[in-house]
């Protein structure tokens, strides 16, 4: 039988390791379009069209790989914190059931 730990702690820590690299990845991409910004300048016409279209996907791209990564932090902070419930819950039926007795939970 496959067996599942989560440990509240773990799980928070993971979720901040989210925000953080998406916050890096914000940071690199909004740099990458910057340094990209003076050739748009330059190209004119067709080219200067394409490169619109595609700054405007890598745009609406970024903004998705964005909230991904905030709604995966978030679900597996959720995560945590009803795992830690469901956990604290469960002792204290436990407890009630037969408190002489002390189950290492």
């Amino acid at each position: 039988m496959a067996k599942t730990e989560a440990e509240l702690q773990t799980m928070e820590r993971t979720a901040r390791e989210f925000e953080s690299v998406n916050g890096e990845l914000q940071q690199m991409l909004t740099r990458l379009m910057d340094e990209l910004e003076p050739l748009r300048q330059k190209w004119q016409g067709a080219g200067g069209h394409s490169f619109e279209q595609v700054k405007r996907a890598f745009h609406d791209d970024q903004v998705a790989i964005n909230a991904a990564l905030r709604e995966t932090a978030a679900a597996i902070r959720t995560s945590g914190h009803s795992y830690a419930t469901t956990d604290q819950g469960a002792a204290a039926d436990l407890s009630r059931v037969s408190p002489a007795k002390h189950l290492p939970l």
